[in-house]
C-alpha cells in the first residue's frame, strides 16, 4: 500500500480491497481512526466472513517542517521618553496548529533602547523569530525648584554642611529625579550671613537644570545652663605676642578649655587654663603660630556653653 504523508494530519482514509476465492471483493477494515497527527502504521484486515482473514500494513508519515509565519511583516517600533512598562505579544499563523502567540525573554520595564526578540513555536519543533525595536529617548530636562534655608554652625567643628535635598522644593523629572547637588555645600565662620548657592537637578539620562537659593548661615547658639559665657572678652584682636581672655565673674575657679582652629576648621592648639580671681587668662602659647585668620573656642568645665570668636594673628 502507498505511504500516506502529510505536514499536519491525515484526515480521511480510503480502505483498500482484496479478492476472496469464494466471496469475491473484500473491503479492508481498521481500528485506526482519523485524524492521524503522528506517524504510525495502519493495519488493514480482510475478512471473507468464513473465518479466513488476512492483514496488510500501510505506513503513515506525519512530518511538519513549516515554521509559523508572523501575521505582521514588520512590528511597530515601541518608543517612550522613560520606559516601556507593558508589552503586547504579536501573533503568527502556523500551517498545522493555526494561531501562535509570540513569547520573549525581555522583561518590563524597559528603560533603555533595545531589540525584543519574539519567538513563535508551533510545538512540533518548528520555530521562527521576529524582531521589534524599542527606543527610549528622554528629551525633557528636569524642573528645578529650590527654597531658601537657614542653617547653624556646629559648636564643635565650627562648620555646617547641606545636601541638595535640604533646599529642594519639589524638583521633578518626567522619568524620576536621579541626583540633587548643591554648590557650595559646606560653610564655616567666614560664611556667616547670606550665601548664594546653586541647586543642580540631573536625571538618569544626564539632562540637567539649575536654580538658585540663599543659605543663611548663623553662628551656633549657646547652651541654656549659663549664658554669661557670651560676655567673654578677647583682646587685643588682631594680636601678636600675647592674647588676653577676660571671663565673667561666675567663672572664677573654673578650668576652661581653649581651642584654636585654622580657617578650614582644623585644630591648631588645645589648652586648659584656670580662671583666677582677676578673671584674666593670659595666653602666650599662640605667639609662634603663623599670621592669618583663626577661630578660638572657649568652653568652661562647669557649663555646657561654649563660644567661638574670630582672631587675627599678626
Amino acid at each position: 500500500l502507498a505511504v500516506l504523508s502529510d505536514q499536519c494530519a491525515i484526515t480521511t482514509l480510503t480502505a483498500p480491497t482484496a479478492t476472496d476465492n469464494c466471496v469475491g471483493a473484500v473491503t479492508g477494515t481498521t481500528t485506526t481512526t482519523t485524524p492521524i497527527s503522528a506517524s504510525t502504521t495502519i493495519v488493514w484486515t480482510y475478512d471473507d466472513g468464513n473465518g479466513n482473514t488476512v492483514t496488510q500494513n500501510q505506513t503513515v508519515t506525519i512530518n511538519d517542517s513549516t515554521a509559523p509565519v508572523a501575521d505582521v511583516a514588520t512590528l511597530a517600533v515601541l518608543s517612550d521618553q522613560c520606559a516601556i512598562t507593558t508589552l503586547t505579544a504579536p501573533t503568527a499563523t502556523d500551517n498545522c496548529v493555526g494561531a501562535v502567540t509570540g513569547t520573549t525573554t525581555t522583561t518590563t520595564p524597559i528603560s533603555a533602547s533595545t531589540t525584543i526578540v519574539w519567538t513563535y513555536d508551533d510545538g512540533n519543533g518548528n520555530v521562527s523569530n521576529q524582531m521589534q525595536n524599542v527606543i527610549i529617548d528622554d528629551t525633557i530636562a528636569p524642573s528645578c525648584s529650590s527654597m531658601d534655608i537657614t542653617v547653624q554652625l556646629d559648636a564643635i567643628t565650627g562648620m555646617v554642611s547641606i545636601t541638595g535635598a535640604d533646599i529642594d522644593n519639589g524638583s521633578t523629572d518626567n522619568c524620576g529625579i536621579a541626583t540633587l547637588t548643591v554648590t557650595p555645600n559646606t560653610f564655616d565662620f567666614t560664611n556667616i550671613g547670606t550665601n548664594n548657592v546653586v541647586l543642580t537637578v540631573i536625571d538618569n539620562n544626564g539632562l540637567a537644570s539649575m536654580c538658585n537659593a540663599i543659605v543663611t548661615v548663623e553662628n551656633f547658639t549657646l547652651g541654656t545652663n549659663d549664658n554669661t559665657i557670651s560676655e567673654v572678652k578677647i583682646y587685643p584682636n588682631p594680636f601678636n605676642e600675647t592674647l588676653n581672655i577676660r571671663m565673667p565673674q561666675n567663672y572664677i575657679g573654673d578650668e576652661i578649655q581653649i581651642e584654636l582652629f585654622d580657617i578650614r576648621g582644623r585644630l591648631v592648639s588645645r589648652l586648659f587654663k584656670t580662671v583666677t580671681g582677676n578673671r584674666n587668662v593670659v595666653l602666650k602659647e599662640f605667639n609662634r603660630i603663623d599670621e592669618g585668620s583663626y577661630f578660638i573656642k572657649i568652653k568652661s568645665e562647669g557649663s555646657k556653653d561654649s563660644i567661638f570668636k574670630q582672631l587675627i594673628k599678626k
